[in-house]
């Protein structure tokens, strides 16, 4: 094999070594929910309080999952009605984590 060719493998597997390495996990993430979210938001997703976000796939488009990692990932860090911001007790990965565990609980 050539460096030229050499070269561009290397280059590929650079790029997406740290999006694998990065990849949310629903295991890490459900260990977080139960410890930091279940209590007001449920075991199952859906919200024991009032005005709080169902997570579940049926929910209305503009809430709960239906929105995308990274704004799910910006309110969760800032926090919203009710919920307290997670800036500083959670880092982003384990921010997407927990979006991963939620996406994957079965409705």
């Amino acid at each position: 094999m050539s460096n030229r060719s050499i070269l561009p493998m290397a280059l590929v597997t650079l790029l997406i070594a740290p999006g694998c390495a990065l990849a949310a996990d629903p295991f890490v993430g459900k260990d977080h929910y139960q410890h930091h979210c279940a209590q007001c938001h449920g075991l199952e997703g859906k919200a024991g309080l009032p005005r709080g976000p169902d997570f579940t796939r049926k929910s209305d488009p503009g809430n709960g999952l239906m929105r995308s990692d990274s704004v799910l990932l910006t309110r969760i860090r800032q926090g919203g009605i009710g919920c307290p911001s997670f800036r500083g007790v959670l880092d982003d990965l384990q921010i997407l984590d927990v979006v991963s565990f939620l996406r994957s609980m079965k409705r």
